[in-house]
C-alpha cells in the first residue's frame, strides 16, 4: 500500500530554512521540493516512463508556486499515462542540475542495496571530496579536467585508496546520468585511469620478528597500564592486540555485538574488512576475559568495545594504539599493523612444531588467496578453517607466553 504523505503548505514552503544538506519536502504523488544549501527552492517530480524511474524540475520557488507544480504533476503524468514522453516538453534545467544532485538521486536508488557501513563509506568519500568541489558545478557542463584536478587533490594528501574509490562511484554516477539522459556522455569512460592514478603501494609496517625482541615487547605491554597511568581501554586494545593478528581498524572499530561470548570468536562483516569478506576469527578464554574487561569500563552503552574518550558513537583514533607504542619507545620498531607479521612471520618458520601449512596461517590473517584460479573454485562459508585456526590460535598464544 502506497505511503501517505501529507500534502505541503505554502507556509512550509516559504519558511524552509537551508541546512548543512540539500533536503527535500515531499507533498505526495512524486512531487517534492528541494531545498539547497544556498537556500535555493526548487520542485521536481518523481515519475516512472519505459520502466525507468526518472525525476524532472518543474522550476524554482516561487517563481513557481505550489499549485502551478502541482498542475505540472498532473500534466507529467497524465503525459505518461497516454504513453508520451513527458521530457519531450519538460526537460531538465541544467542550470539547476548539479553533480551533487545526480550524486545525490543515484544514492537513493542503489542505497537499498548496500550495507549500512557501505553506505557511510561513499557518502562521506563524495562529501569530503566532491560535494564541496566540483559538485557544485552544472554535470552537462563538467569536463575531464575538472575530475582530475579532484583525484589529483585527493592523491596530493596521499589517499590514494580514495581515489580509486572514488572515480569508481562516479563512473557509476555518471552512467546513471546518461541513462537518465540528463547528459550526453560519461566523462569518466574518456579517462585513463592507469595514467592518472597513482599505483597503491603496500605499506611494509615497521614489525619486531625475533623472539627476544617479542618477548620484552609483550613485557612492555602487560606494564603500560601501569608505567604510564594509561587509559585503561586503550591499555587493554593494546594488550589485545599480539593475540587477535587483526588489522588496526578492526581492532579499533570491535564492535560489542561482533563478539559471540558463548562460541569464543569474533565475526566481523565484509564491509569492515580489506578482502570485502565475511571474517570469523576463534579467541581464546584469554581474549574473552579482556574483552569483558573492557566492555565493563564503558558507562556510555556505545556500540564499540573501544570507544573514543571524547565520543562514545566513535571508536577510538587511529592514532591512539600508535602513539602508545611509540610512547614505549617503539617508533619506528613496531607498529599495532606489525603484530600481524610477527604472526605471519613465526607461524611460518614454525609449521613443523604447529602442524598447520600456510593456507590455514593466511586464512588467520584473512588473506585473500593470491591464486585467482584456486580462490574462484574454492568458494566456501565464512566457517572455513575454523577448528584449524582455533588450534593454530591456541598455539600461537602459549607460544607468545613462553617465550625464553
Amino acid at each position: 500500500m502506497p505511503k501517505i504523505v501529507k500534502p505541503l503548505s505554502d507556509r512550509e514552503i516559504k519558511t524552509a530554512k537551508a541546512k548543512e544538506k540539500d533536503y527535500r519536502l515531499f507533498d505526495g504523488q512524486g512531487l517534492f521540493l528541494l531545498v539547497k544549501t544556498n537556500g535555493t527552492k526548487v520542485f521536481r517530480v518523481n515519475f516512472k516512463f519505459n520502466n525507468k524511474n526518472l525525476t524532472k524540475s518543474l522550476g524554482k520557488y516561487p517563481d513557481i508556486t505550489l499549485a502551478e507544480a502541482r498542475k505540472q504533476k498532473m500534466d507529467i503524468k497524465e503525459k505518461v499515462k497516454n504513453g508520451l514522453d513527458p521530457r519531450i516538453e519538460h526537460a531538465i534545467s541544467t542550470d539547476e542540475l548539479t553533480l551533487n544532485d545526480v550524486i545525490d538521486e543515484w544514492i537513493e536508488v542503489v542505497k537499498p542495496s548496500w550495507a549500512a557501513a557501505t553506505f557511510k563509506k561513499n557518502r562521506l568519500v563524495f562529501d569530503k571530496n566532491i560535494v564541496p568541489y566540483t559538485g557544485k558545478l552544472q554535470i552537462s557542463s563538467l569536463k575531464r579536467k575538472d575530475i582530475i584536478e579532484d583525484l589529483n587533490r585527493i592523491q596530493s594528501r596521499g589517499a590514494n585508496e580514495t581515489a580509486n574509490r572514488l572515480i569508481t562511484q562516479l563512473d557509476r554516477v555518471f552512467r546513471f546520468a546518461v541513462t537518465n539522459e540528463y547528459i550526453e556522455h560519461n566523462i569518466i569512460a574518456d579517462i585513463d585511469k592507469t595514467a592518472i592514478l597513482k599505483n597503491h603501494k603496500r605499506n611494509h609496517f615497521a614489525a619486531i620478528t625475533e623472539p627476544k625482541e617479542i618477548k620484552k615487547l609483550m613485557l612492555d605491554i602487560k606494564n603500560y597500564r601501569f608505567d604510564y597511568a594509561a587509559d585503561l581501554g586503550v591499555a587493554i586494545a593494546l594488550e589485545l592486540a599480539p593475540y587477535l593478528i587483526f588489522r588496526p581498524l578492526n581492532i579499533r572499530a570491535l564492535e560489542k555485538s561482533e563478539i559471540n561470548f558463548d562460541k569464543k570468536y569474533i565475526f566481523i562483516p565484509g564491509e569492515k574488512m580489506k578482502s570485502g569478506e565475511d571474517f570469523i576469527m576463534p579467541v581464546s578464554d584469554r581474549v574473552i576475559a579482556k574483552l569483558k574487561e573492557a566492555i565493563s569500563l564503558d558507562y556510555r552503552d556505545s556500540i564499540y568495545v573501544f570507544p573514543s574518550p571524547r565520543s562514545a558513537e566513535k571508536p577510538l583514533s587511529d592514532n591512539t594504539l600508535t602513539s602508545a607504542l611509540k610512547r614505549m619507545g617503539y617508533r619506528e620498531k613496531h607498529t599495532i599493523h606489525g603484530f600481524r607479521s610477527t604472526f605471519s612471520t613465526n607461524a611460518h618458520e614454525k609449521m613443523k612444531v604447529h602442524g598447520f601449512g600456510t593456507e590455514i596461517i593466511e586464512s588467520c590473517l584473512a588473506h585473500a588467496d593470491m591464486n585467482k584460479i584456486r580462490a574462484a573454485y574454492n568458494r566456501s562459508d565464512k566457517m572455513k578453517y575454523f577448528e584449524e585456526k582455533k588450534e593454530l590460535m591456541k598455539w600461537y598464544e602459549n607460544w607468545l607466553e613462553n617465550l625464553e
